[in-house]
């Protein structure tokens, strides 16, 4: 009886020590579940920014293609009227030479009649024909004059055309490489409620105005540092959920024609570090954002390849 009683509880002890194994390793079985889960999302939402990464670079690829397409278009051209001035300029010299020897030949002409005009009553008849020469030669003179004014002319549109096509290759190699090397380092970027930074934001709830300010302090590099210095350039806020940037808003709205109120934050670059304060009043109906740096030329924006920052993801701002 009391070996029937040993084994009895050495059963139940077995089950029950089994039981609290069973319990423990579902537990852990839920534990595994929720992260293979959480590593699910995880993996989605880095796809999500590849994507646009991705697209983000085909742009930038796009944009710079255009520019060396504009480059190699006008080298061309220079090409075209380095040869039109060379042959211009062998024409003018050729009429310089007739020029000069026209005038040899009446200035030839001259010096033969004061000889004659002493002995006109012998030689009235060689006066009469040389007067009639000289009168031809002087047309004559005076049509290799205009020729020749007309030729210098045209060789001083080439070399302004040429000038201007210089200057434009210089132009579009000098963005292509403000856009391609310009290093951005972002040392600071804050969202904030007030214009003094107080009240930082860490989330953005899409339907209100709670963010406002946005305070922006980056430094720009380049191997070539002079290439920076008097560019100006422009600082995007864009929504990047319809592809808009946020305009920039002054603190007077009673001046609508201000050049503060415009697409963005405009700098013309001196120094470093560049210090940028972005305001905005809208109510934010978006859940993710980018800083955006443009280089600005002739009214036109070139967004730089490194000039590109996100700012908030998901509706939590993100912190470098």
């Amino acid at each position: 009886m009391r070996k029937h009683q040993l084994l009895l509880a050495s059963t139940v002890t077995t089950l029950l020590f089994m039981t609290g194994a069973v319990g423990l390793l579902s537990d852990r079985l839920v534990d595994q579940k929720q992260y293979i889960d959480q590593q699910r999302q995880v993996l989605q939402q880095l796809n999500a920014e590849l994507q646009g990464e991705r697209q983000l670079n085909r742009e930038l690829q796009v944009e710079i293609q255009r520019l060396e397409d504009s480059i190699a278009l006008l080298e061309h051209q220079k090409a075209d009227l380095a040869r039109q001035l060379r042959h211009s300029q062998v024409q003018v010299n050729q009429l310089r030479q007739e020029l000069q020897l026209m005038r040899a030949k009446i200035a030839a002409l001259n010096a033969e009649l004061e000889e004659l005009s002493q002995a006109r009553e012998r030689y009235q008849a060689r006066i009469e024909q040389l007067e009639i020469e000289k009168l031809q030669l002087l047309d004559s003179l005076q049509l290799l004059q205009q020729q020749t004014t007309q030729a210098e002319k045209v060789v001083d549109d080439q070399h302004k055309a040429q000038n201007e096509k210089e200057a434009e290759t210089a132009r579009l190699e000098r963005i292509r490489q403000v856009v391609l090397r310009t290093a951005v380092q972002w040392r600071e970027v804050q969202l904030s409620r007030k214009p003094d930074g107080s009240g930082p934001l860490y989330k953005v709830r899409p339907g209100t105005d709670e963010w406002r300010y946005t305070k922006v302090v980056c430094a720009l590099g380049h191997p070539q540092p002079k290439l920076l210095f008097g560019q100006k350039f422009v600082l995007q806020i864009v929504d990047t959920d319809t592809g808009k940037p946020l305009p920039y808003l002054e603190v007077n709205p009673s001046f609508p024609d201000s050049p503060n109120n415009t697409i963005g934050v405009h700098f013309v670059f001196s120094n470093n570090p560049v210090t940028l304060t972005y305001r905005n009043d809208m109510v934010k109906e978006g859940q993710n954002y980018e800083l955006q740096l443009f280089l600005e030329d002739n009214g036109q924006l070139y967004r730089l390849v490194h000039g590109v920052r996100p700012l908030i993801k998901d509706g939590k701002v993100i912190r470098h």
